[in-house]
């Protein structure tokens, strides 16, 4: 029994500050993509620059220009409206199949899940929350990131399905050293207030 299982959520954002002025700074702009690898993952990912901030400047007095960024994935899900379907006890595969259809991207399901859950696209819904239902009924967790050939060509968008990502080595994490940042967000779904 998995405490976490309805409260899956995927989500791969990130934010960069970039000084101006310099032979690459003009390309930090809303719409743009940056493509950085995990050492630890092992895997390429593609962020989309989807808002930027220039009204900064940085310690040494730069002017800055601070980019919000989101995984690729959330991108295309955000811009993709499955075709209208209904379906009673759909495996993961199919659930997946039917949701990646015409997006460019494929599943690699390394989950041992074999629940099947009730699917239903109305056609107006984008993909992102059939995403979210899906990690919530299947009780899995998702990694999205690109293959690139020797060229640094993006070969294939991988959608890699898992019981759980990660592992629990059981390294103290300190801040500045093996942690460069942390956020705990806490939220009250019930408050009352007079």
């Amino acid at each position: 029994n998995d405490p976490n299982a309805n409260s899956k959520n995927w989500n791969h954002t990130g934010e960069i500050t970039v000084a101006q002025g310099y032979p690459d700074s003009d390309k930090i702009v809303a719409g743009n993509h940056i493509a950085y690898y995990s050492k630890s993952l092992d895997h390429w990912y593609i962020m989309t620059i989807i808002q930027t901030t220039e009204d900064g400047s940085d310690a040494s007095g730069r002017h800055v220009t601070v980019a919000q960024l989101e995984n690729i994935a959330i991108t295309d899900m955000n811009n993709l409206i499955p075709m209208k379907q209904d379906a009673t006890s759909v495996t993961i595969e199919d659930a997946f199949g039917y949701l990646l259809k015409n997006s460019g991207w494929i599943v690699k399901n390394q989950s041992r899940s074999a629940l099947t859950i009730d699917i239903s696209f109305d056609g107006q819904n984008k993909a992102q929350s059939y995403l979210q239902q899906f990690l919530a009924g299947y009780n899995v967790e998702l990694n999205a990131y690109v293959e690139v050939n020797g060229e640094g060509t993006v070969t294939q968008k991988v959608f890699e399905i898992r019981d759980a990502l990660g592992n629990d080595n059981g390294a103290i994490a300190y801040y500045g050293k093996n942690i460069t940042g942390i956020t705990r967000n806490t939220v009250f779904q019930d408050v009352i207030t007079k």
